[in-house]
């Protein structure tokens, strides 16, 4: 064999040798708005059954600690990237492109399936497929958007959409469908979500018995999952996560109040404002971003209820000032407050959605433990996982970690902690991704590849000396 064929096929070992090499499967389950504590509260004199395996042949998190802000697509995203908001850009359900004058709002369907939101950080799916992981989703959040060249799609993408009833009645359906794919049919990979928990805790309140049925029928449909996977002979083979993105607080019958902010935005100061009730974020105009944190930060109407920062000077504990559509001024409301921008000039564009008909809600800050009805659930049954454990709080970036452990895959550097998601595995060691976690999004697979190409320039170099 001559020097370079053998550094060529050297080049190809040291590729393929971050592909996945078990055959085990991953079932993940997305429960929107399952705050950490709904088992026991709405478990009390009901055996859930379904939760319980997990108790006895599985791992489970005292609470998961969402990314900030504690809403749906910055968390859905942390979770396939094991990202904070500020490095994967999915800031927020509603934010606004400055550059482009685009609106990112998760009811817009033509706005989210737009490829240039998703440009900024690569989904665990899109690995798993690039190392040959037959993967499928179920009501999954832009599963159906091409980010490369179109071999990063999944072989099955049902997308998401809202569904106002709050119904889990398709849930069951959806998991026998995934054990089929995974027994049949191939699949590695199946991702589901299910949004009922979370629709009934907006309309009804977190404490309603319509909660508590959706937490009841959420656990019908796990023990169903249990029974087909026993049944197929592949309980064994199977990995299942469950985690929620969010957890849900009570925001009408006097829990929160409201505040007005807009009375104190200058015309002449201020050109956007985006506002998700539990923080504000503003670009202001030219040369006049001091002035406008200041002027909030000292009006009497709001200044002890709401803290307003550059977007430079944002705590570090947030993870909220890197990415560009993060504007200028940050404002976040204090525990125990709403805000409205209800009384600004009409000159200042203000986006916003209705959440008047809201009895709970989510997005508040848990960065020191002020809101912890904002924290969620994590849990892990089968062969990569322990058994009859119970691990400490985690982050919503430690999420990802745990899944690529899951599949077997060396994943991108991210910002989860190793050692919090160490106590679910089955062997002591760490998950199959980076020694060294960082902020940004670069494969481990590049810096092989790339060892590899300068291996090969030094043969190249030496065959001429």
């Amino acid at each position: 064999m001559s020097r370079v064929a053998a550094v060529v096929v050297m080049v190809v070992v040291v590729a393929q040798s971050s592909l996945a090499t078990n055959d085990n499967s991953l079932i993940m389950i997305l429960v929107d708005g399952f705050r950490w504590d709904y088992t026991s509260v709405h478990g009390a004199g009901t055996q859930l059954l379904g939760f319980h395996h997990f108790h006895t042949d599985g791992t489970r998190a005292e609470y998961v600690r969402p990314a900030y802000p504690s809403n749906s697509f910055p968390n859905w995203h942390t979770i396939s990237t094991g990202l904070y908001p500020e490095w994967h850009g999915i800031i927020g359900n509603l934010f606004y492109d400055l550059e482009k004058d685009k609106t990112f709002y998760l009811m817009d369907y033509n706005a989210t399936r737009d490829p240039r939101w998703w440009g900024d950080a690569e989904p665990i799916w899109t690995t798993a497929i690039d190392n040959g992981l037959p993967t499928a989703f179920f009501q999954w959040y832009r599963c159906d958007v091409q980010r490369g060249t179109g071999s990063d799609l999944p072989w099955y993408c049902e997308w998401y959409e809202y569904d106002a009833t709050g119904s889990v009645h398709k849930l069951p359906k959806r998991l026998s469908r995934a054990v089929e794919m995974i027994d049949k049919e191939g699949y590695r990979l199946v991702m589901v979500y299910e949004g009922g928990v979370d629709t009934m805790g907006h309309y009804k309140g977190p404490l309603s018995p319509e909660v508590a049925a959706a937490v009841r029928d959420v656990d019908q449909a796990l023990q169903g999952l249990w029974r087909r996977l026993e049944e197929r002979g592949i309980m064994n083979s199977t990995n299942v996560v469950v985690v929620s993105d969010h957890g849900m607080t009570q925001v009408k019958d006097g829990s929160l109040q409201e505040v007005e902010v807009g009375q104190c935005l200058q015309e002449d100061e201020v050109q956007v404002v985006v506002n998700d009730s539990s923080y504000l974020i503003l670009e202001p105009a030219p040369g006049r971003s001091e002035q406008v944190v200041e002027r909030l930060n000292s009006c009497p109407e709001v200044k002890h209820k709401i803290k307003a920062f550059l977007k430079e000077s944002v705590p570090t504990r947030y993870h909220y000032k890197a990415h560009r559509f993060i504007m200028k001024v940050v404002v976040i409301a204090e525990k125990g407050y709403t805000m409205i921008v209800n009384k600004a000039a009409p000159s200042i564009k203000v986006l916003s959605h209705d959440l008047s008909s809201y009895f709970g809600n989510h997005g508040f800050d848990d960065t020191q433990g002020h809101h912890p009805d904002m924290r969620g659930v994590l849990y892990a049954a089968g062969p990569a996982f322990a058994r009859g454990r119970t691990a400490g709080p985690v982050e919503q970036v430690d999420v990802y970690g745990l899944l690529c452990h899951a599949l077997q895959l060396t994943c991108h550097a991210n910002n989860g902690t190793p050692a919090h998601i160490a106590p679910f595995l089955a062997t002591p060691s760490s998950p199959n991704t980076p020694d060294t976690w960082s902020t940004g999004s670069v494969s481990p697979y590049i810096f092989t590849t790339a060892a590899a190409i300068l291996l090969l320039f030094f043969y190249y170099g030496s065959a001429f000396h």
